[in-house]
């Protein structure tokens, strides 16, 4: 018996180890959507890293202030040794247009960090076609580009979102459901289009469904959980839970997405050229030990929350749809172990909406 053909995978390298390793060697990577909330984070972890990195992005959603953010944030690391400027490329342009893909592809790029999208659904029918040129065309144009490129790996934002309907808990990456919004189908879309690009053009590309992500600067008047709530707290405003505050979801702090992406991206990928992983903490929160964590967190500085206590009014329909993450495939597959809790990752999120709710 051949011993080669029995001895077991070696486990994929751990985060520290990555990092040292792209120290040692850096690459060149693409960040598409690099001015929004995890693009900006994206960018300043690699440049941290001593990477090289082209920000593209249409500033649609994104915001010049996130990237001057990420970048300063990089300088002050390196504020004696090589300078992040020097290894930062902006390109302004559109996912949906070609030629700007192809010529933020053109520039020797080894790893694609695509996460230009859309994530609000739209309202009135007749944009409708936009919002699937930004979410799917878009996509698809990168993936094209890429694979024209030859770049070692298409990394790529999806959702738990294209769950959909499925009963199945927790939700494993095999069993999916039907689309429950625009945003869910254009996500499932990008999967098939990804997998039909390794499967034809033999592009390795590795899709990460993301479940409750929060943290600094994440839109300040967004309808996430956490936005609303730490907003509330600090303009002392009410914080209203929906149910009676026993409903658990994942929440998954940014730092913990930055690690899936740079793991996803150098991870070896032996038997299959693209594949999808569940992103999450993995330990459920009730949204009632959330609003505690939260008020802890906040009080440090605003002694006035201290006995602030919720409110609760009746769930919407499908608003606390139970979606519980199993990660044991990026455990596997990638190596990934979330590093941040959701109470430290609280306290940085407090820390940023305090300096951006009451700038200026």
């Amino acid at each position: 018996m051949n011993p080669a053909a029995t001895s077991p995978t070696p486990p994929p390298p751990t985060y520290p180890e990555v990092l040292q390793q792209l120290q040692a060697r850096p690459r060149r990577w693409l960040v598409t959507g690099a001015a929004g909330f995890i693009g900006s984070h994206l960018v300043e972890t690699l440049l941290k890293a001593g990477q090289t990195v082209i920000a593209f992005d249409n500033f649609s959603t994104g915001s010049p202030q996130n990237l001057a953010e990420a970048v300063g944030g990089a300088e002050r690391v390196h504020a004696r040794t090589s300078r992040p400027k020097s290894r930062f490329t902006l390109v302004e342009g559109d996912s949906r247009d070609p030629n700007a893909c192809r010529n933020a592809m053109t520039r020797g790029v080894d790893y694609v960090l695509h996460h230009a999208a859309i994530s609000e659904a739209p309202s009135p029918n007749e944009q409708m076609v936009q919002f699937h040129a930004e979410n799917v065309t878009g996509m698809l144009l990168m993936l094209e580009a890429a694979q024209a490129a030859d770049v070692q790996r298409f990394v790529y934002a999806s959702s738990s979102d294209v769950y959909g309907d499925a009963a199945t808990q927790p939700c494993r990456e095999d069993i999916t459901g039907r689309a429950l919004s625009p945003f869910a189908l254009s996500k499932q879309m990008n999967e098939m289009y990804a997998s039909l690009y390794a499967r034809l053009y033999n592009l390795s590309a590795v899709g990460l469904r993301y479940f409750q992500v929060f943290g600094p600067r994440q839109n300040l008047l967004g309808d996430d959980i956490i936005a609303r709530w730490i907003t509330a707290m600090l303009r002392g405003g009410e914080v209203v839970i929906p149910g009676e505050g026993d409903f658990a979801a994942d929440y998954c702090y940014v730092a913990n997405i930055v690690q899936a992406n740079i793991m996803a991206a150098c991870c070896p990928l032996t038997a299959r050229k693209h594949m999808t992983c569940n992103i999450a903490s993995s330990r459920p929160i009730r949204l009632l030990e959330l609003f505690l964590e939260m008020r802890a967190a906040v009080a440090v500085r605003h002694k006035s929350v201290r006995n602030l206590m919720p409110s609760y009014r009746p769930p919407q329909p499908g608003e606390l749809r139970p979606l519980l993450p199993d990660i044991t495939r990026a455990r596997t597959m990638l190596g990934y172990e979330p590093m941040h809790d959701v109470a430290a990752g609280l306290e940085a999120s407090m820390l940023w909406y305090e300096g951006n709710l009451f700038e200026g």
